[in-house]
Formats: C-alpha cells, sequence, structure tokens
C-alpha cells in the first residue's frame, strides 16, 4: 500500500512539474489508464477504499460519542454558573 502512494507521489509530481510539453502527459495518461484497467490494481484500490471507509465510520461514530457525552455533561455546568453571574441582558 505504501509503494501504491509512492508510486501515485511520484505521478503526480510528474505532471505538476513537467514541462516537456503535452505527450509526456499524455504517455502517463495512456500508462495510468492501463494500470487502473488490471485487476491487481482494482483489487487494490477497493481495499483500499473499504478501509477508508471503516475508518471514517468508526471516527465517525467516536465524534459523535464524545460530542454526545460532553453535551450531556455541559448543561450542570452552564446552570451552576448562570446561576452565580447576574443576567447583563436583563437590564437592556
Amino acid at each position: 500500500m505504501r509503494k501504491f502512494g509512492l508510486l501515485l507521489a511520484g505521478v503526480v509530481g510528474f505532471l505538476i512539474g513537467s514541462r516537456a510539453g503535452r505527450e509526456p502527459y499524455e504517455k502517463l495518461e495512456r500508462q495510468l489508464s492501463r494500470l487502473r484497467g488490471k485487476p491487481e490494481v482494482q483489487d487494490v484500490m477497493d481495499t483500499a477504499k473499504s478501509e477508508v471507509d471503516a475508518q471514517a465510520s468508526d471516527l465517525t461514530d467516536k465524534a459523535k460519542s464524545k460530542v454526545s457525552s460532553a453535551s450531556e455533561a455541559r448543561p450542570s455546568e452552564t446552570q451552576s454558573s448562570e446561576s452565580r453571574q447576574p443576567n447583563a441582558h436583563a437590564a437592556i
């Protein structure tokens, strides 16, 4: 997986930094198109996508849990601090 990322970074760097004209870009585009068509590459891409989706789902669940627990703890703190402070907006 790291090799694929390194390869992808190299390709992107070449595309951005290339000043040799359109031909190298088109050649690389054809090679990438052939590479993407290979079943092995598609399998790796599908596996990576599934892993990213699973990690994103887990992180979303963790974030929701943290926000929920923080919001449940917060009202009691807010009520106690509000009862100690005078209402500044009441005079307006």
